[in-house]
């Protein structure tokens, strides 16, 4: 083989590594591109048990918002629920009642703008201001949601438990507020998306992905 020969191979070679090293560079941008939120505010994220919250993991999803978005939540010690935030005649807490609960059970991360609180709850909420027969979410301020896994629940419908769908649906409503929220992002018309404005029902919850 002629040195001249030789050469050509070296600088073929030479040539498809550097293909081969531009072309991963490329994929991984566009991955990088492709799983970035835009919008990312400084704020910290707090979960607040409202009541006893047993059947679902606050954990699971402080590992999921880890994994998934490098964000860090912390939970809070629960609050126990007052009296005032139950509607007695409808036997729902009210969704308004309990973001000020929420606001007065822990006043210094109340007052700090860039704190978000997130209350959750097992039990049957209605947000006041509307007509509707109960609510998933309700948010206020641009920092403040609560969030009700009652009608989430299987068992609420007479079928059989099942802790992982519970589970993926409250992590979607907590993943649309967070996007809001936190992420900054708009609601969407697409009734897919976790951000769609009008998840009224457990047909539309379960719909929506987990994606923004």
């Amino acid at each position: 083989m002629t040195k001249k020969l030789v050469r050509a191979l070296l600088l073929l070679i030479l040539l498809l590594v550097v293909a081969v090293a531009v072309g991963v560079g490329h994929a991984a941008a566009a991955h990088r591109q492709l799983t970035r939120v835009p919008g990312k505010s400084a704020a910290t994220v707090y979960l607040v048990p409202l009541g006893d919250v047993r059947s679902v993991s606050l954990q699971e999803l402080v590992t999921f918002y880890k994994q998934k978005y490098g964000l860090v939540i912390q939970t809070l010690p629960a609050l126990q629920l007052e009296r005032g935030a139950l509607d007695r005649q409808r036997r729902q807490l009210i969704a308004e009642e309990l973001i000020e609960f929420m606001k007065r059970g822990y006043p210094n991360h109340a007052a700090n703008p860039r704190v978000i609180l997130i209350g959750i709850t097992e039990y049957d909420m209605y947000i006041r201001k509307y007509s509707w027969a109960f609510g998933f979410t309700y948010r206020a301020e641009n920092r403040f949601a609560v969030v009700s896994s009652a009608r989430m629940n299987p068992i609420i419908l007479g079928r059989p438990a099942d802790p992982v769908l519970l589970q993926t649906r409250l992590r979607k409503m907590i993943t649309k507020n967070l996007g809001i929220l936190y992420f900054h992002l708009p609601q969407s018309n697409d009734p897919s998306s976790v951000l769609y404005r009008s998840i009224l029902g457990i047909d539309d919850l379960d719909r929506v992905g987990e994606s923004f």
